[in-house]
Formats: C-alpha cells, sequence, structure tokens
C-alpha cells in the first residue's frame, strides 16, 4: 500500500510537471506568434550562392533586434550590443565570433545607425562569409531597413 501511495504522488507530481510545461510552451508560442504577426516584426531569406540566410528583425520604438542565421532553423550565434549616443556607435561583443570577421559587427553599427539607438544582433553561420557575401547581406538588410523607416516616416505624418 504504501508503494502504490508513493507511485501515485510521483506520477501526479510527473503529470503537474508536464501540464506546467505544456502552459508554459503554450505562452511561448503565443508570444511569438504576437511578435511575429506585428507590424514591428520583418523577415526576410536572403539567398547567395548556395547558401541561404534567415534574417529576422524586430523593431523597437528605442532601437531593434536582428537575427541572421544560416540554414533551415533559426539558431542564435555570436551577439553584440551597439548603441548609437552622441553621434558616435559603440558596441560590446557579448558572445564572441567562432570565426573571426567583422560581419557581426557591420551588422550591429549599421542597424544602430538607422534606429538611431539600441542594436542587439546575433549571427549564426556555417562556415566564414567571404567578403562578395557579406556585401549582397548588407545591402539586402539596408533595403529592408530603408524599407521600414519609410513606412514609420508615412506613419507619423499621417
Amino acid at each position: 500500500m504504501l508503494g502504490q501511495n508513493f507511485l501515485s504522488v510521483n506520477v501526479l507530481k510527473y503529470l503537474r510537471r508536464i501540464n506546467s510545461y505544456n502552459i508554459i510552451e503554450d505562452y511561448y508560442i503565443s508570444i511569438i506568434n504576437v511578435i511575429t504577426m506585428s507590424k514591428d516584426f520583418k523577415s526576410k531569406s536572403i539567398k547567395v550562392g548556395k547558401r541561404i540566410f534567415y534574417l529576422k528583425l524586430i523593431r523597437y520604438q528605442n532601437g531593434g533586434f536582428l537575427s541572421l542565421s544560416e540554414g533551415k532553423q533559426s539558431s542564435i550565434g555570436s551577439v553584440i550590443l551597439a548603441i548609437k549616443a552622441g553621434g558616435m556607435v559603440e558596441s560590446t561583443t557579448i558572445i564572441p565570433e567562432k570565426r573571426q570577421g567583422i560581419l557581426l559587427t557591420v551588422l550591429s553599427h549599421v542597424l544602430a545607425e538607422y534606429f538611431e539607438g539600441l542594436a542587439l544582433v546575433s549571427l549564426y553561420i556555417s562556415s566564414e562569409i567571404s567578403q562578395s557575401e557579406a556585401k549582397i547581406i548588407l545591402a539586402s538588410l539596408k533595403k529592408l531597413l530603408d524599407k521600414i523607416i519609410e513606412e514609420e516616416q508615412n506613419t507619423n505624418s499621417d
């Protein structure tokens, strides 16, 4: 009898734990759905030769978050924070890059400059990016940022 009660209590604890994880997972999915349906969320795929990059951008009042990842699944990679203050952009690395390159820094500075504030950027790549690949990615980002700024100006003038 003691064994059955012990087992029942542990099973109940397990079921409660599963249920709470389901609630947390449902809540997380709801938040993601709200963000991705928001006008402040933009996503874009960029094909560079045989490589495909997925760019996701969330705009905030005082800056933005950019995720650029290579491959079918989004992944968090190296992370940098940049801020534009006093006409200059300063940055600090939060998670360093495995492959030494300057693309992450350039992306963060471009984003901070465009949004005139904070820029948090994550870059996940499977192999080093060439200079020509970086130019294509930067051109795509700038085109998207120009579109966002134009939309904001049109919204503010209404």
